[in-house]
Formats: C-alpha cells, sequence, structure tokens
C-alpha cells in the first residue's frame, strides 16, 4: 500500500423490505448477498451482524455470494438473482448507497460498528514500485490535485455535474455522492494520507473473524511504514511535497 483511498466508502447494510426484512431479527436463517465471502467488506458485515445477535458461525445466517457491488445492487432492488434466488440483505457502498430506494431500505451503517476503518487503499507491487518509482508519484501527485479540486466549494457545480454524468445519475444523487466522499470521518483520505488507525481497525476487524491464515500479534508494527513493508510511504511523501511546492 502506498497511499489511502476512502474510508468507510459509505458502507451500509441494505435490506428488501418486500420480503419481510425489516429488522436484524428477520434475517435469522437467510441468506445475505456479498461480493465474496473473504473479502473485507464481508467483515463488516459479519461484524454488524454480531452487534446485533447474529453470528455466521453459529448458523444464523449464511453467506450468498454475488459479486461486485453493482450485481448486488441491482439484485437487492429486485429481490432476486437472475437466477430468481431471493436476496434479502447485502452491504452497499458507494456509489449506490445514494441510490437505494423503495422496497430497499438502510438496516446500519459500518460507521456505527466498526469505526475508524480504512475501506480501500492504493497499491502496487513491490517491484513496480521499485522499477516506476516517478509513475508512482506522479500518479498520487494527481489524485491529491484532484481531491483537492473537488473540496473547492467554487468547483461544486462542476464536480456534481461530472459525477452525474460518469454514474448516470441525477444531479441530487451526485450531490449526496461528493457529501459522502468528502466527509472528513468515513469519506476519501485527504491528501491520500494513509489513515494508520483506521488501517489497525480494519486488520484487526479482519483477524476477528478468522481472516488471517495466522495470528498477527504485532499490528502496529505491520503498519509502521518502511521500504518493502504491507505500508511504504515514501511515494506518498514525495507526491505531496510536490503539492505543497
Amino acid at each position: 500500500m502506498v497511499a489511502g483511498l476512502e474510508m468507510n466508502n459509505d458502507q451500509v447494510l441494505a435490506v428488501n423490505t418486500a420480503l419481510g426484512i425489516n429488522s436484524f431479527e428477520d434475517l435469522r436463517g437467510k441468506p445475505v448477498a456479498v461480493d465474496a465471502p473473504d473479502t473485507g467488506f464481508s467483515f463488516l458485515l459479519r461484524k454488524i451482524l454480531a452487534d446485533n445477535g447474529l453470528r455466521l458461525e453459529d448458523g444464523d445466517y449464511t453467506l450468498q455470494p454475488i459479486g461486485g457491488v453493482a450485481l448486488r445492487y441491482a439484485a437487492l432492488q429486485a429481490g432476486r438473482t437472475s437466477t430468481g434466488a431471493p436476496v434479502y440483505a447485502s452491504m452497499i457502498n458507494y456509489p449506490f448507497a445514494a441510490q437505494l430506494h423503495d422496497p430497499v431500505r438502510v438496516l446500519a451503517r459500518a460507521e456505527d460498528h466498526v469505526f475508524p476503518y480504512q475501506g480501500g487503499a492504493f497499491t502496487v507491487r513491490h517491484d513496480y514500485s521499485a522499477s516506476h518509482p516517478e509513475t508512482i508519484t506522479s500518479f498520487l501527485r494527481a489524485i491529491i490535485a484532484g481531491g483537492e479540486f473537488a473540496r473547492r466549494p467554487r468547483n461544486r457545480a462542476t464536480v456534481i455535474a461530472h459525477i452525474a454524468a460518469e454514474l448516470g445519475v441525477s444531479t441530487e444523487i451526485a450531490g449526496r455522492e461528493l457529501d459522502a466522499s468528502l466527509d472528513p470521518e468515513t469519506g476519501e483520505n485527504r491528501h491520500a494520507k494513509m489513515d494508520k488507525q483506521a488501517l489497525i481497525g480494519t486488520i484487526e476487524l479482519r483477524q476477528e473473524f478468522g481472516g488471517f491464515t495466522v495470528l498477527v500479534d504485532d499490528i502496529r508494527g505491520l503498519v509502521r511504514p518502511c521500504p518493502n513493508c504491507l505500508y511504504d510511504d515514501r511515494f506518498w511523501k514525495e507526491a505531496k511535497r510536490g503539492h505543497d511546492d
């Protein structure tokens, strides 16, 4: 990882009320749609459900792999998959969280259960970073500049119009998406700066639900930036220095 992407990324647990799901208890014994069982957002789902008395390991529900958020959003709104299997609930995030409509509603928000949480990061292979340092730095410099452009009030209408065109949504929804991305606690990482405490939260969540093959006994050491480690901040520092200049 060379920089932060976004924090919670507007993650919500959404349910289809037309299928009789209005509470956590209504999910007992039901499948819950995920992209895949072992992804970071699946662990977020498990945490939310565990906090409300439902545990996967106790057989209180099952996981229903469907695929990426676009597929899950469409299936949840329809209440079924393309093969007709019912879809009761799923984690939904940007850019679809702001587009939910009846009969789907938000049952819980991820930040109320796991906070802070590093939801995404810019990642590269070690061999690529060694051979293309200027490319990575230039990329991050552009990301930082773009983020600051979007934050300036005078650019709001331009940014909303771009989001609306890119996603094919109304300017109202695009405005909500922009506000969500600019939230200082749950939106995009400002200046693409990695939030190390949030990264620790992400690792702790995965460990809580058996997401590693071995126990991580030094999480803070794991996120300490250094070359050829899990987190390398050299490129971000150079990009930020260039942006400030």
